[in-house]
């Protein structure tokens, strides 16, 4: 398959494991230079050295999403492997251990810790990295939904909004950067067989 993205930068966060991991291989596979993301930094590493070992051009940036000072350090160290960010994938996210269970254990505390993971993770680096895809007149922002956030469930309440908080937001940025050459998705995947569903669905 060729995408024609030969030789286009993109940063995929969340990317040292499952949607995320796929998502930045066939990225790379495409002739992508990928920048991964993700807070372990010993696993993180492990697929950097996967991908490099395969001939890919790939780099790694770590770091905590849900703080503005995360956000900073990733967003510096995704400029500076490869000089810019042509494409963006917002991948990482997540909610709160307690969501699995029942709607009325999930602590506000939770909700907001679930909404800064999700929807201003995002958000930093849309403010940080769209800029410079406006001035050279191409860009691509791609985000990672789910269906909780469409079709909720009795639990997950923090997750599920925080996910329908992101549709918005991708369609109103979409609105915004009309015309610039930047375009704005969002992408829904249904259950997809990775080890986090699976941790998600046997514990």
């Amino acid at each position: 398959m060729d995408l024609q993205l030969k030789g286009k930068r993109a940063l995929v966060t969340g990317s040292n494991s499952g949607i995320g991991r796929g998502i930045a291989k066939m990225l790379a596979e495409e002739g992508v230079s990928v920048v991964l993301h993700g807070r372990n930094a010993e696993r993180l590493e492990a697929v950097r050295a996967e991908f490099a070992a395969a001939g890919h051009t790939v780099a790694a940036a770590q770091g905590d999403l849900s703080t503005d000072a995360g956000g900073e350090s990733v967003a510096d160290a995704a400029l500076a492997a490869f000089g810019g960010i042509d494409i963006l994938v917002n991948n990482a996210g997540g909610g709160s251990e307690e969501s699995k269970v029942n709607w009325f254990d999930v602590a506000l505390t939770e909700w907001v810790a679930t909404y800064q993971k999700n929807v201003l993770a995002a958000a930093r680096l849309i403010h940080r990295l769209t800029p410079a895809m406006k001035e050279q007149q191409w860009g691509r922002i791609i985000q990672i939904g789910s269906m909780a956030g469409t079709i909720p469930t009795s639990a997950q309440p923090d997750y599920g909004t925080a996910k329908a908080a992101m549709l918005n937001m991708t369609m109103s940025l979409s609105k915004n950067l009309k015309g610039t050459g930047v375009t704005v998705n969002m992408v829904t995947p249904g259950m997809i067989m990775t080890e986090g569903l699976v941790d998600f669905l046997t514990n």
